[in-house]
């Protein structure tokens, strides 16, 4: 699609919003169920949004579930709706990025995927280590959210590895932080900390 074109479509199981090299997609055919080659098995999990730039996607899945809560969308489930929602959680990521940028504190980016290895998400690697050693991995992540939470950030969301769930529960009691977690892929889930009220 050529840059300033727009292509917006709108059914009852989905709707996609495609602008020059941005597709935006919440519906049937993403979901947090599991994924064979290029296809999702929409017969488990929650439909999903989606954002992909030139064809590769940008950030997490967002689940139906956490649309709603952060769209505060009472009855209103009609994939439209999803999909606005998403798209603005995608735009607070970035505002969060360029405020964060400008005062010199940026956060982690949002994850921009690389051409995608099979083995992989499709995530590229942003930082490589000297030692192949999955701990000194699992350390540096949680030394990264230690240090956003430390600086007493309202709300922290993200994607961590499996293995160190426990480690954030024990960092959010500490912290005085509330924490969810929901599985996104083999070894991943997302993750969302806020503070107790």
């Amino acid at each position: 699609m050529a840059p300033g074109e727009v292509e917006l479509a709108i059914a009852s199981d989905y709707a996609v919003l495609e602008v020059g090299e941005w597709r935006f997609y919440y519906g049937y055919e993403v979901t947090t169920g599991e994924q064979d080659g290029d296809e999702w098995d929409a017969s488990g999990g929650e439909w999903c949004f989606e954002a992909k730039f030139q064809g590769r996607r940008v950030g997490d899945l967002v689940p139906f579930s956490v649309l709603k809560k952060a769209g505060d969308c009472g009855d209103r489930e009609r994939c439209e709706w999803m999909l606005l929602v998403g798209i603005g959680l995608l735009l607070g990521d970035v505002r969060e990025l360029i405020l964060s940028d400008a005062a010199g504190d940026a956060p982690p980016p949002v994850p921009i995927p690389a051409e995608p290895a099979p083995e992989d998400a499709g995530y590229e690697v942003a930082l490589e280590f000297t030692t192949d050693e999955p701990a000194y991995c699992y350390g540096f992540e949680m030394g990264v959210l230690w240090a956003e939470l430390k600086r007493g950030v309202p709300k922290w969301e993200g994607s961590i590895h499996t293995e160190n769930v426990e480690q954030v529960r024990v960092m959010a009691r500490r912290l005085g932080y509330q924490v969810e977690t929901r599985p996104i892929a083999e070894g991943w889930v997302s993750c969302d900390l806020w503070r107790k009220e």
